[in-house]
């Protein structure tokens, strides 16, 4: 839940940007990713039936989605000096149009082939476990090495972050903490570091179905 939504558009932009300072810029990052989970979470959920991917997922798996995208739009925003924020025109609610713009990049990505066209069938789900026993250990295995190395060839703030946050569980907030960078930024490395390791697990080989977790 937002702490605190009711800044004038002005005050939203000039916040953003940290010309306030580091704490109202914290706080306003903060705030405008707290409402804008709410409304892709919204916008996800009225959508879900019509991706056949995004309706196998559990709730657990539909948050984590939720929160990739909105990092991929927090971290668009802060790109160039916050070049994003000068589209906006200043007429209407800077909420509004920010809700719209993430909204807009959300379903683009999820317009994507791919979205539309992975659901599991019934068969792929209920198989012999004998059968997929063997299959499943040497996808681990595989998975289990091809992360090991590429987590390697990470910079070593991606792999701290990328070991906290998705691999022990430790939230953003004190991994901010103990690396001495604010939260926002624990968030980007994440997702830049997720964004690393699809592209070497799929150098090795390893399909879409294992890079869930990285997804």
């Amino acid at each position: 839940m937002c702490k605190k939504t009711h800044r004038t558009s002005a005050q939203w932009i000039a916040e953003l940007r940290g010309n306030l300072g580091p704490f109202p810029q914290h706080e306003a990052h903060y705030d405008l990713s707290a409402y804008l989970y709410v409304v892709l979470s919204n916008q996800l959920t009225t959508r879900r039936s019509s991706l056949p991917r995004i309706a196998t997922l559990h709730s657990q798996e539909i948050n984590c989605l939720i929160e990739d995208f909105l990092q991929s739009f927090m971290l668009k925003m802060t790109q160039n000096d916050y070049a994003l924020l000068d589209k906006f025109s200043g007429t209407g609610r800077f909420l509004a149009w920010a809700a719209q713009v993430s909204i807009n990049m959300m379903m683009s990505e999820m317009r994507k082939v791919e979205w539309r066209n992975q659901s599991l069938s019934s068969e792929k789900i209920y198989v012999d476990s004998e059968t997929v026993m063997p299959e499943i250990e040497a996808m681990r295995s595989d998975l289990a090495e091809g992360i090991d190395e590429s987590l390697a060839h990470l910079p070593e703030r991606y792999q701290q972050a990328l070991r906290r946050c998705i691999m022990n569980g430790d939230c953003a907030k004190d991994v901010a903490e103990d690396l001495g960078i604010s939260q926002n930024a624990v968030n980007i490395l994440v997702y830049r570091a997720k964004k690393a390791m699809r592209k070497q697990l799929k150098r090795r080989g390893i399909g879409p179905e294992a890079l869930t977790v990285f997804a």
